[in-house]
């Protein structure tokens, strides 16, 4: 008979409990790590595989790793359908990484998570006698530095926006997420603003407030409409939470991965409609600043030309 695992919270804190050293001398124990260290004498590739294999002697950093490893678990149990922690991977664990990345935390509070996460592989190795590697180094601050310089200096249109949405439509996440992301796609809309406030189903157009207090009109297809009618409240409104736009940056972040993109949120698919509309103006002879001009002053939104969205 199988051995019942328990929660998925008591299966990452049995693990964890590998890793407790309370009492133990810290020094004692790099000083005995040095003894079998194989690296080069680097002492930052020393501290770092010391950091990585050694137990934890504090409390209170076992209390605050063993939170972030619970909070990955739970995370991977929600969003993979994980029941043996035992099974957990880098997929799992990037996503969770990546949907903090998604939530804006700062740069400080995502080196603590990939140091945790570290201590969880080594408890998971520990425990199961398997060598587990989440790959957590890999491009990970350098991904939180991208987003930083994204909202420095704004966003890019995605290289294919139409493969994501697709990507999208595959994934096991909610009917009115996979609605949201095409709506972007095909209206360029400010997809935060407009599912907070709410998008109104008109007879013939869709309807939401954008920048400034101003009423955005859009029209889609009856296809398109037939299915936001459908997910509507009983006055008329699509309108979904905070958290199910997070939820929708993390499908987004994982839609890009899947499709060999660059990850440019919910405002890359903005930019992307951008250079549609006014791409199909110049083809009809307008010359390109004109087109520009139109296209961000009618479609957009803004009162001028903004030069972000003329960047490819």
């Amino acid at each position: 008979m199988r051995e019942k695992l328990g929660s998925i919270t008591f299966q990452a804190q049995e693990a964890m409990k590998e890793l407790i050293k309370f009492g133990e001398s810290k020094h004692s124990a790099k000083t005995e790590f040095l003894k079998n260290y194989r690296g080069n004498k680097a002492i930052n590739e020393f501290m770092s595989g010391f950091g990585k294999e050694s137990g934890i002697f504090s409390f209170e950093t076992f209390r605050n790793y063993l939170a972030v490893a619970v909070s990955a678990a739970k995370y991977a149990k929600e969003n993979f359908s994980l029941k043996d922690i035992s099974k957990i991977n880098s997929e799992m664990i990037n996503a969770f990484l990546q949907a903090g990345i998604d939530k804006n935390l700062a740069k400080s509070s995502i080196q603590k998570y990939s140091a945790a996460l570290e201590k969880f592989e080594t408890a998971l190795s520990i425990k199961y006698s398997q060598k587990y590697d989440f790959q957590i180094k890999t491009g990970l601050l350098q991904e939180k530095e991208n987003l930083q310089t994204k909202q420095r200096s704004g966003y890019h249109p995605y290289s294919n926006p139409i493969a994501i949405v697709e990507k999208i439509k595959t994934m096991d996440i909610k009917e009115s997420h996979k609605i949201a992301i095409e709506l972007a796609l095909k209206t360029g809309l400010r997809l935060h603003k407009a599912l907070l406030s709410g998008i109104k189903i008109n007879p013939e157009t869709l309807s939401t407030q954008s920048k400034g207090g101003r009423i955005k009109t859009m029209t889609v297809s009856s296809e398109l409409a037939g299915k936001i009618a459908n997910l509507a409240n009983d006055k008329g409104v699509f309108k979904l939470s905070r958290q199910d736009y997070k939820d929708i940056l993390s499908a987004l972040g994982k839609a890009a991965l899947a499709t060999n993109q660059h990850y440019e949120a919910c405002h890359g698919f903005r930019h992307s409609f951008f250079l549609e509309k006014s791409a199909k103006l110049q083809e009809k002879g307008m010359n390109v600043k004109d087109s520009w001009n139109k296209t961000s002053r009618e479609d957009m939104d803004h009162n001028r030309l903004v030069k972000n969205y003329t960047r490819g």
